[in-house]
Parts: structure tokens; C-alpha cells; sequence
């Protein structure tokens, strides 16, 4: 197993740390066995991220090499990603925001593309979901199936959501969460939320904009909030909601 691309320098095939070409050997982990860098077997994406060429998730190992670079600390920010497989699975959320203060961000767009990710996060730890923190991002398109299942902040979509646009998204997942529970969203602030289903225990921060959204059982909604029907789908407050 060579080198292969490090922190997405995929121009320059080399490590961006080591600065080093053909001499990292992958663990089995994804990581370098030497530096402990990110390293492939082969370039982990298709496309060159930008909106009309955006990367290409069509793989479970597309997937987790996504998740990976998040975790080491690349948000992506101005990067677009379009995924074009069915029911691909994950059993670990993508980015992090732990109690200690560390944050691993998406700041990028993630289109669906109108497929189904089927999650299987389970533990004991706060803001699980697909993506655990996005800040600027927009994420569209997406289904989720499966279960997550943890403590404060739990939801199918994103876990804690700021500055973000979430739209055509649906959860089919289980979710199992003690407060800041919800089937797309579990926390959000300065979020717009359009054509989603938010359910359960969601937290509806200040300054957000949901459109065409259906909040059911115990959604708090801040002062602030603007509420938007459609024609064909209105607003509807669910069990307990108190805007």
C-alpha cells in the first residue's frame, strides 16, 4: 500500500505535513503508519469539488474518507460534494463538537442527490447524527434511514446547526436523545430550514427562517423565528410546541 493524497493536496500527490511523496503506507485506519497522516490508495474522490464539478461520494469508502478529513480538521468551506449511491452506510458522524471544546466543522455543501444514507450511530456522547456540527453550510437532497442514538443534541440530519441551510431532507431514522432531540436538526441558530419534517424535542434558536416545515411533539420555537407556509404544504405546529 503506497502513498497516496494527504489533506486534499491531491495536485501536489504529497503529504502536506511530511512533505513527503511515495513513502507513506496506510495503517488500515486511513492514517499513515509513519506521520499519521491521511493517506489513500487511491485518489478518494472524483470531481474537483467545485459546484459544476462537485466531488463524487459513490462509495462507502468515498464516505468514510469524507468523514475523515472532517475529523482531521478540514471544514470545507466553499467545497461541494454530490452523492450518487443508495443506501451507503455509516456508523460514525462526520465532524465533532465534544464538551472539551474541540470542533470539527462542515462548512460545505453536501446534495443528496435524493438518495438514502443509512446510519447506525450509537453511543453515549452529545450531537450525534449524520453531521455532528455544521456552521455555513448547506446540506439538501438527503434521506436518512437506520438509528442514532445518544445524549444531548441527537437528530438524523445535523446535531448542533448554525448559519446553515438545510432543504429537501427527510429522516426515516430512529432517534434516541435526552434533550435537544429531533428527526432532521437538534439544535439550531441562524439556520434556515425549508421543505424539511422537524420532530421531537428540536430546539428552534433566534434569527432562523423555516418554509414549509411541519415542527411535531415538544419543538421550541425562539423569538424571532418566521414561519413561512406553501400553498401546498402549510405550516403546522405540532404536540406541545409553543411558538
Amino acid at each position: 500500500l503506497g502513498h497516496k493524497w494527504e489533506r486534499f493536496d491531491i495536485e501536489k500527490h504529497k503529504c502536506s505535513v511530511c512533505n513527503k511523496e511515495e513513502s507513506h503506507i496506510n495503517d488500515g485506519t486511513g492514517k499513515c503508519k509513519e506521520c499519521k497522516c491521511i493517506v489513500f490508495d487511491e485518489e478518494p474522490f472524483s470531481g474537483s469539488g467545485t459546484k459544476d464539478d462537485p466531488y463524487i461520494i459513490g462509495s462507502e469508502k468515498d464516505l468514510d474518507a469524507f468523514r475523515l478529513f472532517v475529523y482531521d480538521g478540514f471544514d470545507f468551506a466553499d467545497t461541494y460534494f454530490k452523492l450518487t449511491e443508495n443506501n451507503l452506510s455509516l456508523n460514525t458522524k462526520i465532524g465533532k463538537l465534544a464538551n472539551d471544546g474541540t470542533q470539527r466543522i462542515f462548512s460545505g455543501t453536501f446534495d443528496g442527490n435524493n438518495n438514502t444514507l443509512s446510519l447506525d450511530i450509537q453511543n453515549t456522547e452529545n450531537n450525534n447524527a449524520l453531521f455532528s456540527f455544521t456552521k455555513g453550510a448547506t446540506i439538501k437532497n438527503l434521506i436518512v434511514s437506520g438509528r442514532v442514538k445518544g445524549l444531548s443534541g441527537v437528530a438524523g440530519i445535523v446535531a448542533h446547526a448554525e448559519d446553515t441551510t438545510i432543504s429537501n431532507c427527510k429522516n426515516e431514522a430512529f432517534i434516541v436523545g435526552s434533550e435537544y432531540v429531533g428527526g432532521i436538526v437538534g439544535y439550531i441558530k441562524n439556520t434556515t430550514i425549508k421543505n424539511c419534517v422537524v420532530m421531537q424535542d428540536a430546539h428552534i434558536s433566534e434569527n432562523c427562517h423555516l418554509e414549509n416545515v411541519i415542527l411535531d411533539k415538544n419543538a421550541i420555537v425562539r423569538p424571532g423565528i418566521r414561519l413561512v407556509g406553501h400553498k401546498d404544504f402549510p405550516v403546522v405546529i405540532g404536540k406541545g410546541a409553543g411558538i
